[in-house]
């Protein structure tokens, strides 16, 4: 599922995107799914979509064992930002 909707990006945007924003919040993950309370001030962070393109470009390379918990943010800050700029 995940190619064919980055394929149809890639045929709507071009293989290229500029992400055109740069930091953006963060909720943990653990308050996200926890609808029993709202999330507090200390639970949200500041993502920067620089870091997370470092970072999955390193991962590319990388030959240090993965961890899928912290990988998964940095390709969620990306996908997240790449969703906001495909809005109508």
């Amino acid at each position: 599922m995940l190619d064919r909707v980055l394929d149809d990006l890639s045929a709507r945007h071009g293989d290229e995107v500029e992400l055109t924003a740069d930091h953006y919040w963060v909720i943990d993950p653990q308050a996200a799914y926890d609808l029993s309370a709202t999330p507090s001030i200390e639970q949200l962070t500041v993502g920067q979509l620089a870091d997370d393109l470092a970072e999955v470009a390193a991962l590319s390379a990388a030959t240090d064992p993965p961890f899928p918990w912290h990988d998964l943010g940095h390709v969620i800050g990306i996908l997240q930002r790449l969703a906001a700029q495909d809005l109508p």
